[in-house]
């Protein structure tokens, strides 16, 4: 399907208030508000020019998903170079700027470093294949420096050095004259390898900071923390210093920077302005605006010459546009997209991947594991309920309500509340158990606290969980934590520590409600639940299987953000950490909220067993039924063992709760059962006899009566009545 019939696809499925959302126009006169917050769904899905990098040939770009590499020449003509997952995503150009350096990623989800002549378009690759690669960089004198697996690589015409790393680099710079590397440990801490004696510097107790850009001269590094905030490391003076909020910096010479800056009202990013470019010395005491807070939302800064930058807007008039610093008004569009254009190919792997020998364990329903099939999936869009009078607008914005009802079906704290899904056969399943509660007023079960504020807008009065998070000038940031707790999760907080504690969080199957931003824009909140991992159908069947490093599966509410049209399944969506690239959506860390749910345990008190005595003889077996008091304990399971396998041996059973016993000798033995919460035990003694006596006992003590085998039990019958082979009368 061509990107024009998926975007009308998608514009048939999209509510008006979807598909029309536009930049308000502004009134000098009124405040400016925030920007409709459901604008970066369109924003995504249409596309845009993104990561600019000014050369002798023209502008190398991307779009926003990184798929292919373009070069647009000064005259406006736009040319694909390269086309594959993330291409274009942290590209390097060599020093006379004739190659761009970046990361292939192969049909078979290898990865390795390359280089891309602009001279004759043609692309080498610097290193075989490997599981996975780090994005290569230049030295002045053409060194070039990439990772693979744990390892640094930094090569020089045929001499090839080597470090371990200890862990996977994404991101690992060299320096103009080749004396360090700049990169950032699994955590994000920021730290210089120095290439002469092999030592490590810590540059400060700042972590998240994955990405990073070296002065012309090699004397600053400045790092970017995914959620915002630029630091600054002087090799001279060997300090650290924070230069302020922004993002996607580029150095304009020794001293100077150049970067975007998002705007957002008291820092929530649920209320996005804007974003403006301003221009700073490298200690962060001299900041410029050259662009106001702009609606239309630069996303780069590409540094042309000493006075004029290439910028890409992303909303409104989509553009890349060359401008004099000085003078910013003085603006040359270097190449628009049409208002309807879908911009780059989608990076749709969930269908077409070839399966990777790396499979994760067997993700099974048990309790305290999360696999793919065990967080109920609510699309935010098409699974809302009607809210009033059929109105289900609040949908495409309630992306919070949503993901934390999808982890609090998960913890098991909603019982199930059938919805018809709006999307017709949609792939999630047409009825939705959990959906109710995102827009309805409901009690919940464990604390009485009945959620029945009402948030108006968008033509409707919602409740439940939208109507709490979203009434009055309150958010998802301001009011998740507080309803999770109203829901009984009492393990509740606000982190915005990124990657690592997301890691963290997955890895003892908590499933994390986390708040992105997948561009300079208003908030997006998902629910990772596994990290280095992805998830793909391999022969039509879901399979979770280990991904690169920085990789995520998350339930995204909106829709898989890596294909064009982001509304729809969003079921194990597989997305990239900023500052990592396996060739997915990148998505970028504001904060998050951890909620860990254990429900209060119900003990054992008391194990029975249905005899206290048996007795067989040598060669028969029977059936012992283990009862555990009360029915409904937390833990059911149970151990079993014998005192003497040459009387008696414990044989197994399929079934719950049984143990099937095999006489083996003459002799008498206790076969006992042992519960795992408590250690409650329950015995049985088994007296083992030959057949002779035993027939002989049976005939003296009830004379006429036949034997019979029932229900996996000896038993002795005389008159309708059954009795066990001691002649005690079974209940």
């Amino acid at each position: 399907m061509n990107n024009m019939n998926k975007l009308f696809l998608t514009l048939l499925l999209l509510t008006p208030s979807v598909l029309f959302a536009q930049a308000p126009a502004l009134d000098e006169d009124e405040p400016m508000m925030p920007m409709p917050r459901d604008m970066v769904y369109l924003q995504t899905s249409l596309g845009y020019i993104d990561m600019p990098l000014s050369t002798p040939f023209g502008i190398v770009a991307t779009n926003n998903r990184q798929s292919q590499i373009y070069l647009i020449s000064d005259d406006g003509e736009l040319t694909t170079l390269v086309s594959a997952p993330g291409a274009g995503r942290y590209m390097h150009l060599s020093p006379d700027g004739t190659q761009v350096a970046f990361k292939y990623i192969n049909t078979n989800d290898e990865q390795a470093p390359a280089v891309l002549d602009l001279t004759t378009r043609e692309m080498t690759l610097l290193d075989d294949f490997a599981f996975q690669c780090g994005q290569p960089s230049y030295a002045n004198d053409g060194t070039i420096a990439y990772t693979r697996d744990n390892q640094l690589l930094v090569r020089h015409d045929d001499e090839v050095r080597t470090f371990d790393m200890q862990q996977h680099v994404n991101i690992a710079n060299i320096a103009p004259d080749a004396s360090y590397v700049a990169f950032a440990d699994g955590d994000g801490f920021p730290m210089i390898l120095h290439l002469d004696d092999e030592s490590i510097t810590p540059l400060g107790d700042v972590n998240d900071c994955y990405i990073n850009t070296i002065s012309p001269a090699g004397g600053h590094v400045l790092y970017e923390q995914t959620k915002g905030l630029l630091f600054v490391y002087d090799v001279a003076s060997n300090t650290f210093t924070c230069i302020g909020q922004g993002s996607s910096a580029q150095w304009l010479d020794e001293e100077h920077v150049v970067y975007c800056r998002p705007e957002y009202r008291e820092g929530n990013v649920f209320a996005y302005m804007g974003t403006s470019i301003v221009t700073d010395n490298f200690m962060g005491t001299a900041p410029h605006v050259i662009i106001d807070t702009d609606r239309e939302c630069p996303q780069q800064v590409a540094v042309v010459d000493e006075t004029h930058i290439a910028v890409p807007f992303s909303y409104g008039n989509r553009r890349l546009s060359v401008m004099d610093i000085q003078h910013p008004a003085d603006e040359t569009i270097l190449y628009a997209l049409d208002a309807d254009m879908v911009f780059g190919d989608d990076l749709n792997r969930r269908e077409h991947n070839i399966a990777s020998p790396r499979l994760l364990p067997e993700q099974t329903q048990l309790a305290g594991t999360i696999g793919i099939y065990d967080i109920p999936y609510i699309n935010q869009v098409y699974d809302t309920p009607d809210s009033h009078a059929g109105c289900y607008d609040y949908g495409p914005v309630a992306c919070g309500p949503t993901t934390s009802c999808m982890l609090l079906a998960y913890y098991g704290l909603f019982e199930k509340h059938a919805v018809t899904s709006r999307r017709t056969n949609c792939a999630w399943g047409q009825t939705n158990y959990y959906s109710w509660y995102v827009g309805q007023q409901y009690t919940a079960s464990l604390t009485g606290f009945t959620f029945s504020s009402v948030a108006e807008g968008r033509g409707c009065n919602a409740k439940g969980a939208y109507g709490y998070m979203w009434n009055g000038n309150n958010s998802p940031y301001s009011r998740m934590v507080d309803f999770y707790k109203n829901n009984g999760i009492k393990d509740t907080r606000h982190n915005d520590t990124g990657l690592g504690i997301i890691r963290s969080e997955c890895a003892a199957d908590r499933p994390y409600s986390w708040c992105i931003t997948s561009a300079k824009s208003g908030g997006h909140l998902i629910l990772p639940f596994r990290v280095d991992a992805k998830c793909v159908k391999v022969n039509g069947v879901w399979t979770l299987q280990e991904g690169k490093t920085g990789s995520l599966v998350v339930q995204d509410p909106y829709g898989d953000a890596n294909n064009s049209s982001w509304v729809g399944d969003g079921r194990y969506s597989t997305y990239d950490y900023n500052g990592y690239n396996n060739g997915y959506f990148t998505m970028v860390n504001a904060w998050g909220v951890t909620a860990s749910y254990s429900p209060i345990a119900i003990r054992v008190n008391e194990v029975k067993l249905d005899y206290d005595s048996l007795t067989l003889k040598v060669g028969e077996s029977a059936v012992l039924h283990a009862e555990i008091v009360p029915v409904d304990a937390s833990d059911n399971t149970v151990s079993w063992g014998t005192s003497s396998r040459r009387v008696v041996m414990c044989a197994g059973s399929a079934i719950p709760l049984a143990q099937k016993i095999m006489a083996k000798g003459v002799g008498e033995a206790s076969i006992c059962v042992k519960t795992t919460d408590g250690g409650k035990t329950a015995c049985c003694v088994v007296t083992v006899v030959d057949a002779t006596d035993l027939d002989e006992m049976n005939h003296t003590a009830l004379s006429g009566t036949t034997k019979q085998l029932i229900n996996s039990r000896l038993v002795i019958v005389r008159d309708g009545v059954q009795y066990d082979l001691m002649g005690n009368v079974i209940k």
